[in-house]
Formats: structure tokens, C-alpha cells, sequence
């Protein structure tokens, strides 16, 4: 039989079963843009073929006329459209009638994520503990332990950037002659005709044993090419996000979303790429061939890349700009049930900046371990104020020492594999901190708290090793000044009073906005709120990151109060994580208020003088 389409299908719910309300992958992870390739960058690698290097290509298009009515066609448009206006009779924040209203205006943006060189989704249809069951069948479920690919938590991201919240998906399995083609929806369960229906839909063929579609095997290229997801013939996987959008912002230009995604693989999976570990490509609607992502070419990332280059062969004399210093730094990890504590050492690597106008990414130590994806940048700005020195920096954890592409039982050293591990068990799925409290660390070693282990190293012996590295380099007290008022705004707290370094800037001219008010004070936590105005109209979203420092009589830092909360009417959930909080802005708050508070304060010290440091992000998406 020739199939020109698939068929829609939903499964009606029983009287006795729950009526759900809230899709399952809405308690996957955050649907900010950068995720989508921090994801599924690091599924395609861990899915490679044994020998071959992976390659993922980002593609982005507007389906419009022709086009756009063979695509609907092909996915059962006039069987899936009842389901989806039923569902945004009742959608507060899913955004299904939005997204029915763009293709009723006669466009359709997908998002495509192609991976070739990579095992594909084995399974059939009732299979469990398959690539193609923990994607694609039960959400939410990975087998995942090092390998797996595009499936599992991590790849259920897909659904939250679709407004109709439909992917579709073209494999070829490694282990399988035949590709399937496959949709699922992931929509609440709802009321159409008097009848309540599941919200887990699918989009396949009626094989004639199943109560609802199953993957179509083998794909008519036809019908593949129609639904842009025809491969090369190489195994691996096309998924396709159908009415994408960005939940967290407006929509932005097509070839905007396309360079956030070229940025966001630059950020976090240089290591991997320059190591030549995965090939990562991105293609806009203008784009007449897929662009390779050069880590080199995005300057806030390229000093990392440099310091990376350089850290085997560290200069003699550090102190120059651009010259590079490495450290050892010895960490004990827990015993386990099977195994003893042991001792291993991390590298710290430390370049002097000698570039200009990096803006945010400036004075952080880039963290990653052996899969080559950087966990996070953090911020180490106070170790720059008390020496007088800007840097980009290092640390290398576990498998980030030994060549790339082992895994974590094969690596040699016996401080670096363990290292390896606890590192690894420390990451939560969506692989961004190492500070916070994870299950699987906490069963796993003989620790009473073992995520404080890793929180007090990096917020003090990492901060000390490198103020010890930077004081090394010698610098005089009129710059160290300079840098200290022109590069870190901030404002000082005696509990009660406030007041603005270098009058009404805010600190630095070079900032793109005035704080306009800052009020303080002390009641066991430091609390503030203030006012803001940017100085001109942004042209994207923007981002505005703020920590506490606590400062001594000539105000060095001494060390950083963690924030414990904070809101404002233009953000009043903003994100708090390693102890900063993140507010997110629209392009069109140009003036906004702020309040935040720390965490409760029991020692008196911290109960001291206390100063705000700001940071920002001005680029395209404000992604931070």
C-alpha cells in the first residue's frame, strides 16, 4: 500500500481512569532555547556508532502555500485539528491557539534536529527499554546510563517547543533494515463530541493489532520528503518539532532563533567540538548549505578555546595578556559502599584576558568533565577584584584530563575515574550545576551531605587557588582601582543606607543602564529592592544577573551571600541558581523594579557591609 499520509489517532479515556490535565514532558526540562542543543547535542554523541564521528545538523524553516497544505495533509490535519481547538478552549499556557492561529495565517515554523553516524531508535511498537520506547512511547523513561541517544528526559525538551505539541520522527536503527516514521503529541487530556480522550496522541498507520497508530515501516520518500524529515540513508534519527515556538518570549526572525542555536552548541560543547568528538551544523530558511559551528568564531567563547589549546604547555611567565597558568587542585571523593575514599586532582587553567568587550563571559571558570559538554560557566568575579586581574578559566574534571571518547570505567587513573563518577552523579538531568543536591549522589557515597562537599570546594578552594594564580601576576594598585570601579558596578550596605560608586552610573561607564533607586536593610537576611532604566531601547530580550558580595572596610570581597529569592513585575519568577538570581526582561522594559533577598544569616560576619554586582546580557535572546 502506498501511504500519502499518516493517521491521527487518540485513545478515548475510561470512566475509571484520571483525567489529566498537564502533559507529562511539561515536567521535563526548562524550555529556553539553549537547552534544545545542550540536550540533544550530548544524546547524539552518547549514541554514536563504535568508530564514527557523530553529526547533528539544526535546520530551521516557515512552511508557506503549497508546501504548508501538503504538510497538514500528511499529518492528518483534518483529524488532528478537533483535538487541538479542544484543548485550546481550556489552554491557559500551553499556547495551542496561538500556534493554530499562525498556521491559519497561512505559516508553520518546524524545528529539525538530524543525527547521523548515530544507533537510531531500535524498538517496535510494545518494546520497553528501547531507544525507541523511552522517546517515543513512555515519556519522561530513559535506560540511559552513558549511551542512548535522543531519547529519555533530556530529549522529551522537543514537546515544550511545539505549539501543537507534536514531534515527529524519521530512524533508522543501527540494529534494523527498515526506518519507521513516527508522530507523537503530548496534549492534556480533553473533551471533544461529549467524549474524553487521552492526550498522548499519535500520528503512524493502522497495522490492524493496535488501538492506535503505530510507526510506519519501511518510509515512502515521498511522504518523508513532504514532512521534510528524507534521510541520507546513514543511520540516525530526524526529529521534527511541528509549530515551534519559544514559550518564555515572543517570537523572534527565523534566522535569529537559528544563530541563538549556533551560539548556544558553540557555548557549551566547544570541547567536544574542537576535539573533533561531534560535527555540529546549523541551517536557517536563507542558509543554502547547513554552516558548521567554529567555536572560534563566537568571541565570548573563543578565550576559553584558547585556554584550552594552551593548558599542556602553560607559559613560563604568566602575567602578559593572554598568557596562560595550570594548577592542580586535590579533591577526595567520598567512599561508597564497595569503595574507599580516594584523592584526585583537578586542573585549574587560567588565561589573562586580552581581549575587549566580552561583556558577561569574562572572569568565569568554564566547569566540563569527560563528555566534553561545559556544565557551567561560573562566576569567580571577586577573585578579579581582589587582584586586579580579568581571566577566563578552566576546570578540568575527571575524563576532561585523558583523550576524548572513553567512558568513565575506561579511564586509567584511578582519582581521575572516581572524580569522574561522583562528578558525574552530581548533574542533574539537565546537566547545568554541580551544587545542587542530586538522588543519585546522595544514595551513592557514604557521606553525610555530599553535594556540600562539592559547593565548598568550588566556592573556596577554587576562588583561593585562583586568586594565588592571578596575584602571581603582578599588577599595580592605580589599575587594579580602574578595573575595580569601571568593570564591577556595585553598591554598598551598612543596613540602612545605600549609595552609588561614581555617581549616578551605576558604577561603570560603560553600563547600559542607571540605577535609578536602591533601598537595603538587615532583618536576618540582606534584603533589596531598587529600580533600573536602560539607557536605550534593546533590540532583543535581555537578562539581568545579580549576586550579593561581602565586602570588608575597603571593599574587597570577602566572600558571596547566596540569594535565596527575589521578584519583579516584569519577571516575578525569576531564576535563581549557584546562589545568583537571573531576572528575565522582554525588549520592550526599558525601566523595571527589583527585590531580592538572601538567605537567612547566622553568622555574624556575613551579617556585615554588603555590595550588589550586576551583570547582563544584551545579545540576541538574552540567554544567559
Amino acid at each position: 500500500m502506498a501511504y500519502t499520509k499518516l493517521d491521527a489517532t487518540f485513545k478515548g479515556l475510561d470512566s475509571d481512569e484520571t483525567f489529566v490535565g498537564t502533559p507529562q514532558t511539561e515536567f521535563a526540562l526548562n524550555s529556553v532555547l539553549g537547552t534544545l542543543p545542550r540536550e540533544l547535542i550530548q544524546n547524539t554523541y552518547d549514541a554514536r556508532e563504535t568508530g564514527e564521528k557523530p553529526k547533528i545538523n539544526f535546520f530551521f524553516e516557515c512552511l508557506e502555500g503549497s508546501e504548508l497544505q501538503d504538510f497538514k495533509t500528511a499529518i492528518d490535519w483534518k483529524q488532528l485539528r478537533p483535538h487541538l481547538e479542544a484543548v485550546a478552549e481550556n489552554d491557559e499556557k500551553l499556547g495551542v491557539q496561538k500556534a493554530l492561529d499562525q498556521i491559519d495565517e497561512g505559516e508553520l515554523y518546524i524545528l529539525g534536529i538530524e543525527d547521523t553516524h548515530a544507533v537510531g531508535l531500535d524498538g517496535d511498537d510494545d518494546s520497553r527499554d528501547t531507544n525507541y520506547a523511552d522517546l517515543v512511547k513512555d515519556f519522561a523513561s530513559s535506560g540511559k546510563k552513558e549511551g542512548g541517544g535522543i531519547h529519555g528526559v533530556g530529549a522529551s525538551v522537543l514537546w515544550a517547543f511545539s505549539g501543537f505539541k507534536l514531534v515527529l520522527f524519521h530512524s533508522l536503527a543501527a540494529s534494523e533494515t527498515d526506518s519507521k516514521l513516527v508522530g507523537r503529541l503530548d496534549l492534556p487530556d480533553h473533551v471533544l463530541g461529549g467524549q474524553e480522550y487521552k492526550g498522548g496522541g499519535w500520528l503512524g498507520v493502522d497495522d490492524g493489532s493496535h488501538d492506535r497508530s503505530v510507526a510506519l515501516r519501511p518510509v515512502p520518500r515521498d511522504l518523508a520528503e513532504t514532512l521534510r524529515l528524507d534521510r541520507t540513508g546513514e543511520n540516525g534519527t530526524t526529529s521534527l518539532v511541528v509549530g515551534f515556538r519559544e514559550r518564555t518570549r515572543a517570537t523572534r526572525e527565523p534566522e535569529d532563533i537559528v544563530d541563538a542555536i549556533y551560539e548556544a552548541a558553540a557555548r557549551y560543547y566547544w570541547p567536544l567540538i574542537v576535539d573533533d568528538g561531534i560535527e555540529v551544523t546549523v541551517e536557517g530558511p536563507n542558509d543554502s548549505t547547513p554552516r558548521e559551528v567554529d567555536p572560534m568564531s563566537v568571541p565570548r567563547v573563543s578565550p576559553y578555546v584558547q585556554a584550552y589549546d594552551a593548558w599542556q604547555n602553560p607559559d613560563d611567565d604568566f602575567g602578559d595578556p593572554g598568557t596562560v597558568a595550570v594548577e592542580e587542585i586535590e579533591f577526595e571523593v567520598p567512599p561508597t559502599d564497595s569503595e574507599p575514599a580516594i584523592t584526585g586532582e583537578l586542573v585549574l587553567v587560567v588565561r589573562l584576558v586580552d581581549e575587549d568587550n566580552l561583556e558577561k563571559y569574562r572572569n568565569k571558570v568554564a566547569m566540563f568533565r569527560g563528555p566534553r559538554h561545559v556544565v557551567k560557566y561560573r562566576n569567580y568575579g571577586s577573585a578579579s577584584r581582589t587582584t586586579g586581574k580579568d581571566f577566563h578559566a578552566l576546570l578540568l574534571t575527571g575524563g576532561a584530563k585523558h583523550p576524548p571518547g572513553l567512558k568513565a570505567e575506561d579511564i586509567p587513573d584511578q582519582g581521575d575515574q572516581a572524580i569522574e563518577f561522583f562528578f558525574r552523579d552530581a548533574e542533574p538531568e539537565a546537566h547545568d550545576t554541580w551544587e545542587e543536591p542530586t538522588p543519585r549522589l546522595a544514595n551513592a557515597y557514604d557521606d553525610e551531605n555530599p553535594s556540600k562537599r562539592i559547593v565548598s570546594f568550588l566556592k573556596t578552594t577554587v576562588k583561593k587557588e585562583l586568586q594565588q594564580i592571578l596575584g602571581g601576576a603582578q599588577t599595580d594598585d592605580d589599575e587594579r582601582v580602574k578595573n575595580l570601579g569601571e568593570e564591577f558596578p556595585f553598591f554598598e550596605d551598612d543596613h540602612g543606607t545605600s549609595g552609588k560608586r561614581n555617581g549616578g552610573g551605576g558604577g561603570g561607564g560603560n553600563l547600559p543602564f542607571d540605577v535609578v533607586q536602591l533601598d537595603s536593610w538587615f532583618d536576618g537576611a540582606h534584603r533589596y529592592q531598587g529600580e533600573i532604566e536602560l539607557d536605550t531601547q534593546p533590540e532583543n530580550n535581555w537578562t539581568l544577573t545579580i549576586s550579593i558580595d561581602e565586602v570588608d572596610g575597603s571593599n574587597k570581597t570577602i566572600d558571596q551571600i547566596d540569594i535565596d529569592r527575589g521578584s519583579s513585575p516584569d519577571d516575578p519568577a525569576p531564576a535563581v541558581r549557584d546562589g545568583e538570581i537571573t531576572y528575565e526582561f522582554t525588549k520592550h522594559t526599558t525601566r523595571t523594579t527589583f527585590e531580592l533577598s538572601s538567605v537567612a544569616i547566622g553568622d555574624e560576619i556575613l551579617a556585615g557591609r554588603t555590595r550588589l554586582d550586576f551583570e547582563y546580557d544584551l545579545s540576541p535572546g538574552g540567554q544567559p
